[in-house]
């Protein structure tokens, strides 16, 4: 089963997976069965390059994150192993064919992973095994400093890349904490600024007229949708380390469209853009995760509201697949 969300007044029709979307009742709920492959209809092809690429991502985050729960000694090791074998290598082959650029890997993973001590020792590793290969070989140079000279200028170029790699890490490991400290302390006045407003709408039938009853909802509304903004930035760290946990059960279509709605109503107001959906008969449950099947319901239909024009209708579309 497919459920299409059409947003008319925009320029691309975009059809989401079933696995994210269809009922599946039978699943557990432990599963993890979130494989969003949006497909344009006009260009297929590009799309299952794009997922392909996809896939071949989360296959190199697999492997970084497999490396990454390794002991720092036993990748300090597997590091020295690896140059001394590719220093044997470059030995048997002869100096005819060049391995340069595959000292770079242990040097690379060493630094990213271990840290720049770490990287610094591998890397002089890497040049010594170098300069041993190819002193064995019996290549003939017009000085006998040349080859000790051309391990000083590898060595200088592995140390390079060690310092650009570590201090790479050590600046996006702060940035992720400075970005959690904020998004963390940005969550408790927002709260208490949701909590007076809904104090407000609670008391609002007695004492207040429509205008200012439309001015307390509109904050709610932006309220929350700032809410799930700060929410993507937490989930964030988690999508790019693999672990993004999942609350999958069968929620209401229509609920899941009317909330949606809900949280752009304001804004397609104020740009005078009509809001419609025609939920199709049959399709009543699907087995997501609400907050993040909402997510994404609404990031598309602010999209639409951006580039519809005035008086327009944006419509969601709910229907089974053919």
């Amino acid at each position: 089963m497919w459920i299409f969300f059409v947003l008319r007044n925009f320029s691309e029709t975009i059809r989401f997976d079933s696995s994210l979307f269809a009922a599946q009742p039978a699943l557990p709920p432990d599963a993890a069965p979130l494989r969003c492959a949006a497909q344009v209809k006009r260009n297929p092809l590009g799309a299952t390059a794009t997922h392909q690429a996809k896939c071949e991502s989360i296959q190199k985050m697999k492997l970084m994150e497999y490396l990454g729960k390794q002991s720092k000694p036993f990748l300090v090791v597997l590091g020295f192993i690896s140059v001394v074998l590719l220093g044997i290598i470059d030995y048997v082959t002869g100096p005819e064919i060049s391995f340069s650029i595959f000292y770079l890997l242990p040097i690379s993973l060493t630094a990213w992973l271990v840290g720049r001590r770490a990287g610094i020792a591998i890397s002089a590793a890497g040049a010594t095994s170098w300069l041993v290969a190819d002193l064995l070989a019996g290549h003939i140079y017009s000085h006998p400093a040349i080859p000790y000279w051309n391990a000083t200028m590898r060595l200088g170029f592995f140390l390079i890349v060690t310092q650009a790699l570590s201090g790479l890490k050590t600046s996006r490991e702060r940035q992720e904490e400075l970005s959690q400290f904020i998004v963390h302390d940005l969550r408790s006045p927002l709260g208490n600024v949701m909590t007076g407003l809904q104090t407000l709408q609670e008391i609002a039938d007695e004492t207040m007229d429509t205008t200012q009853k439309g001015l307390i909802q509109m904050c709610l509304v932006s309220c929350n949708r700032m809410l799930t903004l700060i929410n993507s930035l937490l989930d964030l760290a988690r999508l790019e380390s693999g672990h993004m946990p999942l609350q999958s059960r069968e929620v209401n279509v229509e609920e899941l469209v009317e909330s949606s709605l809900r949280q752009v109503t304001v804004w397609a107001g104020r740009n005078h853009i009509t809001l419609d959906r025609e939920l199709a008969a049959g399709v009543e449950k699907v087995y997501t995760d609400f907050e993040l099947a909402m997510r994404v319901l609404v990031n598309l239909l602010s999209n639409a509201i951006k580039f519809s024009k005035p008086e327009s209708v944006v419509t969601v579309r709910v229907a089974p697949s053919a």
